[in-house]
């Protein structure tokens, strides 16, 4: 699992380093990708333009999707393990969420 440095960047600076980490990452991201906490879609917006992968979204909430054609999982990371098989994933992308959560190490933990 690699973290990207996110001290002091915006929303949008955080969302370009994403990006950017995955463009680093592109020759092995060919297939499942997972955006954790998803939201209204905005980085699988860009990743769905940018690569050639499945997408997969899960979120506490399906209702803020604004990418059409995606379907959200709903978990809620507090309680419930993630609603795929392990190792199912070439890439995983979790922004703005650690810090909602009420036990972080054991959301890292499902997600890894």
């Amino acid at each position: 699992m690699e973290r990207l440095p996110t001290e002091g960047l915006s929303p949008q600076g955080l969302l370009r380093a994403t990006i950017e980490k995955l463009r680093e990452l592109a020759p092995r991201l060919r297939g499942a990708y997972l955006d954790v906490g998803s939201g209204n879609g905005e980085l699988i917006d860009q990743v769905m333009r940018a690569f050639p992968v499945q997408i997969s979204a899960c979120d506490y909430r399906d209702d803020l999707m604004t990418v059409s054609g995606v379907t959200v999982d709903v978990v809620d990371l507090n309680t419930d393990a993630l609603p795929y098989a392990d190792a199912s994933f070439d890439a995983i992308t979790c922004t703005e969420v650690i810090e909602h959560l009420e036990d972080f190490r054991a959301a890292l933990r499902e997600i890894s």
